[in-house]
């Protein structure tokens, strides 16, 4: 986040994706080198230590959850089957219509950062 802070334009915005859920950490998430996956709080407190506002967060991706926690948490794979990929990509164009409408928490998030104004401030 700081070396994001450091290069972005003083008017500048990042967006950024990051995996949403401690509880399902798993082997999935080490394969993909994930050191950590986040909820709402702690990427608001990451990005405010590093001099940014969160502007906006979109939550998504309710559909993976499941199958991530099967996946990575339960059965400790490391890697997805091919078929479960095909089915992922064949389903995806309907997964995106009812997201939102699933019980399941979101198994990622797009953060969109701005800078803080007293932080450029005191960083000049």
């Amino acid at each position: 986040m700081q070396n994001i802070r450091r290069v972005l334009a003083t008017d500048g915005r990042a967006v950024v994706l990051v995996p949403h859920g401690p509880q399902i950490q798993g082997t999935l998430d080490e394969v993909l080198g994930h050191r950590r996956r986040y909820t709402a709080a702690s990427l608001q407190q990451l990005a405010e230590q590093a001099g940014f506002r969160v502007q906006q967060t979109i939550l998504f991706n309710r559909t993976g959850w499941p199958a991530w926690w099967l996946n990575g948490k339960v059965l400790k794979r490391r890697s997805f089957g091919l078929g479960q990929i095909v089915a992922l990509n064949a389903l995806t164009p309907m997964f995106r219509r009812i997201d939102e409408h699933l019980p399941f928490p979101p198994l990622s998030f797009i953060a969109i950062l701005e800078p803080r104004k007293n932080c450029q401030e005191a960083s000049r």
